[in-house]
């Protein structure tokens, strides 16, 4: 009796065990999915800012150049059936190599909830969508903004809803500009961990 008990636990355990293990594989096989991918649709993290058109330059300092891009293809601008309205593309201000790609999509609400509830709406979507593709993200909030986020080994993506400005009109009707932005970044852990 005791055999077939300590049997039971240990199948169990065992079970227990190889389904963890599974749900890893599965789940790092989806994440190389960004790995592979190395940027969004045809940008590339690490390419040279000489290799680009249709930049607009926006801001810079020290360390990068912010420039807003605007895609000979439009179909740049679409992630899953939803239009973004535009592209900041940043550089490295030293080695002059693409580090980041932000995809961005404005709302601005009037007086009433449904524009604001639409980003929700949209932010939750973009959150399954790649959380289908990529596996389970991490929560990533901070000021002013709402994240998730996936790391793979060479790319850290972000979904972020982010708060840029409330205010009332002459008829003090609330008006509330907010955006979602879709981030790829290389992930440099070295630094990082090195604490620079």
């Amino acid at each position: 009796m005791l055999l077939a008990i300590l049997n039971t636990t240990t199948m169990k355990n065992l079970s227990l065990l190889l389904l963890i293990l599974f749900s890893n594989i599965i789940f790092s096989q989806n994440i190389k999915q960004l790995d592979n991918a190395f940027g969004f649709k045809n940008l590339k993290l690490n390419s040279d800012l000489k290799t680009f058109t249709n930049l607009k330059l926006i801001n810079s300092d020290q360390k990068n150049i912010f420039y807003q891009y605007t895609p000979i293809d439009t179909n740049v601008l679409e992630v899953f059936n939803l239009n973004f309205n535009s592209i900041v593309l940043t550089f490295d201000n030293t080695s002059k190599k693409l580090i980041a790609i932000t995809l961005i999509k404005g709302y601005r609400s009037i007086g009433n909830t449904t524009e604001t509830e639409k980003v929700f709406t949209d932010l939750k979507y973009l959150k399954s969508k790649y959380s289908e593709l990529l596996g389970n993200p991490v929560n990533l909030s901070a000021n002013n903004s709402i994240s998730t986020g996936w790391e793979g080994e060479k790319v850290l993506l972000t979904n972020s809803m982010k708060l840029i400005d409330n205010k009332l009109d002459d008829d003090y009707n609330v008006i509330i500009s907010s955006a979602i932005e879709i981030s790829f970044y290389i992930n440099d852990t070295e630094k990082k961990s090195s604490g620079f």
